[in-house]
């Protein structure tokens, strides 16, 4: 399948409801928004941008994402509009494009979404809260230009990162 869609209004949305959507989709202008529809498991969501116009949304507070295993951004900008986008067990991956450049994962006002892990360019980052300079997370990754990975003020939590171990605290 193959699917283009130009916006002649630049606020419309091209919402994706099909069951199952494979090949390319091309978003010429507008917003790209992916709602109700359950991923399964072991998928994999592959989002390969080049601007920040257009961008995808994952906006459907049913968890229409909360099934796949990893959310792979590699440019443009992705926007999740409430903390139940993704599961607590999805990966978020950070991939740069052949130009150096990174996407932008925006997360908007109150969303504090849980992912189970977080890797920049391959590297599991550590447990913590992820998010833009406005967010107020611990961590706020930048590309080596000096941009952010992270937009809006939502954070980005991550709940593991790879270490094994026993931790015992006596009081």
């Amino acid at each position: 399948m193959t699917l283009s869609y130009e916006a002649t209004y630049p606020a419309r949305r091209f919402l994706m409801r099909a069951s199952t959507s494979t090949g390319r989709v091309e978003v010429v202008s507008g917003i790209l928004v992916f709602t109700r529809r359950a991923a399964t498991d072991n998928e994999e969501f592959d989002l390969k941008g080049g601007s920040d116009n257009p961008y995808p949304r994952l906006a459907d507070e049913d968890g229409s994402w909360t099934n796949m295993t990893a959310l792979v951004i590699r440019g443009g900008r992705t926007v999740l509009e409430h903390a139940q986008a993704i599961g607590r067990q999805t990966d978020v991956r950070f991939e740069a494009k052949t130009d150096g450049t990174y996407g932008v994962l925006e997360l908007a006002q109150g969303v504090t979404q849980k992912c189970r892990d977080l890797y920049i360019d391959g590297v599991r980052q550590t447990i913590g809260t992820y998010g833009s300079s406005e967010s107020g997370a611990q961590h706020r990754p930048q590309d080596s230009a000096g941009n952010e990975l992270f937009a809006g003020p939502g954070v980005l939590h991550v709940l593991r990162d790879g270490r094994q171990g026993l931790i015992v605290t006596f009081r």
